[in-house]
């Protein structure tokens, strides 16, 4: 029945995947956003001339040049232009970009922030140069990229032209919409924007180094795991596919950088794909041939903007070849998720979600191709963000259970080191019992001939037997309880109290067989005794006293144990910390706690105003004879 829901929920996660891109869309997008009057985000009404790289004297004269077409930004990838679907401009070339824009009358201050222009330009206000990137003039060309501000005072009207050059890139021009308004908001808008950025790529960066350390402290040990690694990994990834913005903020630079971008976001399918192996149980055959696939892509990225030299033909294969490995890697991973849920051997509820999320995110960007964020990120940067948290939770939960696993395995050995010193230290009682034996048994023997000698003479008899000690028969051993195992490990803990000077008072009443475990039987009462036996210690001789109860009735095996102790104390919220190891948590009552609960059982504490500790046990058993 879980199964047949199963596609019921995997599709309402991407519903709601796509709902959340979907009000990205509406409410943090430049396309779609409704301008204030204070900034405004300026889409459309450009003029272009493609071609040409016009200053603002080209339009003072009695005929201005007529512009191609008039297009708003975003329409085409840059400089090119479709008629008919076949590619009129090529993206490589020059082009001039002019709008004009009518302001109040009143002199006042006006901010334009321009993101990047591919990938050279001359920025014109009002007939003046106010920015140049790089060298547009063909015959010097030198790309040079940068996100910038530009604040200058204007009345009436205002005339922005750029005229860009690009040889070096895919997109070509104008490809984000710019930002004009008020100078303080817009300032405040990429502030912002920054912050979110900055924010982000920090947490993803401590969440890298953390766990760097985890894979550094774990790499020596045999079954050390490499999945920190890969995820330390990821995260680097992450940081340079998303803090382009970042960079190309505070510094002007090639187009290297989105060579490093490009190369990123390839590398984080590979990592992706290499951690969800693990969690997805996916088949080795398709994995191998999908990595090394992944590995192909990242090498060419590194390398294809080097080998193609401004060749169009090859930066558009290249943009094409990464939009291919995007949905076949989301296809893989999917499968993949879908496969092992269906088969029961996904190892994480949780996978399956995130690449659920990033599929949303894929089929998105298709559907609202006009999108561009404004404080946020772009849809496949959201769900890149979901992606490395969710598997960083992931893989928190993992190395929290294997610490914990660590801590059961240091005290399993300490349980079983301590229950040899047990032994130890009560094989000399035993030894000392059977020597009691054999000399009671010869004693007998004695006793046996003598009484045979005077059986026929009743008054020696009589006189023999009033004589004789009966004391020297002496107790071998006590018998607390009918079941073996426990009688024994009572006994050895009897002969430790009595070393240490401590009162211990037993109450026992089990049969010989139990549907109880024998080792978890034997971990409950020695962890507690343990624990009973090291209070008393900090206390004076005279105080020390512990007391146990065990029995079977209706059902239910019961322990109660009770100890005096010192009145220090450390839990919190029901938890119980060590006392020899502050800050970590008492591993041999969260042992107790942990048996209870795998017998459906259950365990409580409380402290007196005496300073007697108290634990009581209750767990659903049948006894036997």
């Amino acid at each position: 029945m879980k199964r047949a829901f199963l596609p019921v929920i995997l599709f309402s996660v991407f519903l709601a995947a796509c709902a959340v891109f979907y009000l990205s869309y509406q409410y943090d997008n430049k396309y779609t956003a409704k301008g204030t009057g204070d900034v405004v985000w300026l889409v459309d009404g450009w003029a272009i001339y493609r071609g040409n790289l016009f200053t603002p004297e080209d339009f003072s004269g009695k005929n201005p040049p007529l512009p191609y077409e008039y297009i708003y930004i975003g329409q085409y990838g840059g400089f090119e232009m479709y008629r008919d679907n076949v590619l009129v401009h090529p993206p490589n070339g020059s082009a001039t970009y002019r709008l004009i824009i009518d302001i109040p009358p009143e002199t006042k201050s006006y901010s334009l922030e321009l993101p990047e222009i591919f990938s050279a330009y001359r920025l014109y206000i009002n007939g003046a140069l106010m920015k140049q990137m790089g060298e547009p003039n063909p015959d010097f060309y030198q790309p040079l990229t940068r996100n910038s501000i530009i604040t200058f005072d204007a009345a009436n009207e205002i005339e922005i032209i750029v005229a860009a050059t690009n040889h070096s890139h895919f997109y070509s021009g104008m490809v984000y919409p710019p930002a004009f308004g008020n100078p303080d908001l817009v300032l405040n808008k990429l502030n912002i924007r920054l912050a979110v950025r900055i924010i982000t790529s920090i947490l993803a960066l401590v969440l890298g180094i953390l766990y760097l350390g985890v894979w550094i402290l774990t790499k020596k040990e045999k079954d050390s795991d490499v999945l920190p690694l890969y995820f330390t990994l990821l995260c680097v990834c992450f940081v340079l596919y998303t803090c382009y913005p970042i960079v190309k903020t505070l510094i002007s630079g090639s187009l290297v950088w989105y060579t490093i971008e490009n190369f990123a976001y390839c590398a984080m399918f590979l990592f992706i794909m290499l951690i969800c192996k693990r969690y997805t149980d996916a088949n080795e055959k398709w994995f191998r041939v999908m990595e090394c696939f992944a590995v192909f892509v990242c090498c060419w990225s590194l390398l294809m903007p080097f080998l193609a030299s401004g060749n169009l033909h090859m930066l558009t294969t290249y943009s094409r070849l990464i939009e291919w490995y995007s949905w076949l890697c989301a296809l893989y991973l999917t499968i993949s998720a879908a496969y092992g849920l269906f088969r029961g051997r996904i190892f994480s509820k949780a996978m399956p979600i995130a690449i659920i999320v990033f599929d949303a995110s894929l089929v998105m960007t298709i559907i609202f191709s006009q999108f561009e964020p404004i404080l946020f990120g772009w849809f496949t940067e959201m769900a890149g963000a979901f992606v490395v948290l969710t598997i960083g939770i992931i893989l928190t939960n993992d190395v929290a259970g294997q610490y914990r696993l660590r801590q059961a395995m240091e005290y399993q050995v300490e349980s079983v080191s301590r229950m040899l010193d047990v032994q130890r230290a009560y094989l000399p009682i035993l030894t000392a019992k059977e020597e009691e034996i054999r000399v009671i048994h010869h004693d007998i023997r004695h006793h046996v001939t003598v009484i045979r000698q005077l059986i026929h003479e009743p008054e020696k008899l009589k006189d023999y037997l009033d004589t004789y000690d009966t004391t020297q028969v002496k107790s071998i051993q006590v018998r607390y309880c009918q079941h073996d195992f426990v009688n024994m490990l009572l006994g050895m803990y009897a002969e430790l109290a009595r070393q240490q000077k401590t009162a211990f008072v037993v109450h026992a009443s089990l049969g010989k067989i139990m549907s109880f475990n024998d080792v978890d039987l034997c971990v409950l009462i020695s962890n507690l005794l343990e624990n009973a036996l090291e209070a008393s210690q900090m206390i004076p001789e005279k105080q020390r006293e512990i007391s146990i109860s065990i029995g079977c009735e209706l059902g239910g095996l019961g322990i109660f144990v009770k100890n005096k102790f010192d009145g220090i104390f450390y839990e919190n919220d029901g938890i119980i910390y060590s006392r020899k190891q502050p800050g970590r948590i008492g591993i041999g009552l969260a042992s107790v706690e942990s048996i209870c609960k795998q017998h459906g059982g259950r365990f409580d504490f409380y402290i007196n105003n005496e300073n007697v500790f108290h634990v009581e046990i209750a767990i659903p058993v049948w006894e036997g004879v």
